[in-house]
């Protein structure tokens, strides 16, 4: 009877383990999904922001903290700046003009990656119609940057 109890007793321990462990996945995958989320959010922001503004080379810090920021321009920071507190160690970078990637470090401590190529892959300019990344792909991993 002991040793029945004890066999009951330990399947049970590991099914709570493996519910842990579900549990720790799930909340895994919707902190990536949030990441994901930002990323996409400020990406189509500044995107916009540059085509708006119509200018070939800034970042995000020359617009944010001038001293002469207009209401519009402060707009913007407000809208970007808090969804860039979800994306740790981040770095915007231009990658051609009108074209910007987004690099940050996941939850689980790899570098991740986004591209406005990825999300919007229609061109920037009024040029003829082509994008030399896959349309298809939405994040990738940096092992070194």
């Amino acid at each position: 009877m002991l040793f029945d109890y004890l066999i009951a007793a330990s399947l049970g321990f590991l099914g709570m383990l493996g519910m842990a462990r579900l549990a720790g996945e799930m909340l895994l995958l919707h902190n990536l999904g949030n990441q994901l989320f930002a990323a996409e959010h400020v990406l189509r922001e500044v995107k916009r922001t540059a085509l708006f503004f119509d200018v070939d080379d800034w970042t995000l810090r020359e617009i944010c903290n001038t001293d002469s920021m207009t209401a519009l321009s402060h707009a913007i920071c407000e809208s970007v700046t808090p969804w860039l507190e979800y994306l740790p160690e981040h770095r915007l970078e231009q990658t051609a003009p009108g074209q910007f990637r987004l690099v940050w470090r996941d939850t689980q401590g790899q570098w991740s990656s986004l591209s406005n190529a990825q999300i919007d892959p229609s061109p920037v300019t009024s040029g003829p119609s082509h994008t030399e990344t896959d349309p298809g792909a939405t994040v990738s991993r940096i092992e070194r940057l």
